[in-house]
């Protein structure tokens, strides 16, 4: 192996002549940004606008009474986005749904977030309890989803209220793998259900994700609005909580 002289540029020895190296890219630490612009996905239309304008008769092996049911199945999901579209986008926490102008989106929003309250209190997910000195204190934040059925109506107002995990003391070796089936399994799944001639049936848990006890002593705190809004919480508001299941 030759070594360079002092004074001289070392040569690649992969590399026949030093001229055709490829030159090193010097980052100069500055800030670089996509000069793309990024526009909004519609997450209502699910390409469905064209079927309500696609002239179902003229469709080749299509009877009359198919076209039909067609053309006004496409409607139908055309004007159950539109009502679903006033419920975009979600509120990011309580504290913009009591900003809230319209009555009736405040009062939906009130309702979910008191359905999960109550769920996670039922579940035993909490326990009053008063943590040493040594011990932190992770606040909680809100999640909130506006799901929609099959044909792009309303099915309900989700939220969720989770533990802010970036804020959360790390435990060293701790286990952080958390198990969930890819979107390819679905599409295989789905595939092999139609290669079956079988019906596909879907089941919901309620608080699935608070079915795991927690580990170690870890403990919360929800904000004190939910104590004002529903003085049955209150006791659960603004305190110190351990947690005895995963959430």
């Amino acid at each position: 192996m030759s070594v360079a002289e002092e004074g001289t540029t070392p040569v690649d020895p992969f590399v026949d002549d030093a001229e055709d190296a490829t030159p090193l890219i010097v980052d100069d630490g500055g800030l670089r940004r996509s000069a793309r612009v990024r526009r909004k996905p519609d997450m209502l239309s699910f390409g469905l606008h064209a079927l309500a304008d696609r002239d179902w008769s003229k469709v080749a092996d299509v009877d009359d009474d198919l076209a039909i049911a067609c053309a006004a199945d496409a409607t139908n999901v055309n004007l159950a986005g539109n009502e679903a579209s006033k419920f975009y986008p979600p509120p990011s926490s309580i504290r913009q749904v009591m900003t809230l102008r319209d009555p009736e989106l405040k009062e939906v929003w009130l309702k979910a977030y008191k359905k999960e309250i109550k769920v996670l209190i039922d579940s035993g997910t909490f326990l009053i309890e008063r943590p040493q000195p040594s011990e932190i204190i992770v606040p909680t934040m809100e999640t909130n989803k506006v799901k929609l059925k099959s044909d792009g109506s309303l099915d309900k107002l989700k939220c969720r209220i989770v533990v802010c995990g970036d804020l959360q003391e790390k435990i060293l070796n701790e286990d952080k793998w958390s198990p969930t089936a890819p979107f390819r399994a679905m599409k295989m799944f789905l595939a092999d259900a139609a290669r079956l001639k079988v019906r596909v049936r879907q089941l919901d848990f309620i608080g699935a994700y608070l079915q795991s006890k927690a580990r170690g002593r870890i403990f919360v705190r929800t904000p004190a609005v939910y104590g004002e809004l529903w003085p049955e919480f209150r006791a659960y508001s603004g305190c110190p909580l351990r947690l005895l299941q995963s959430m």
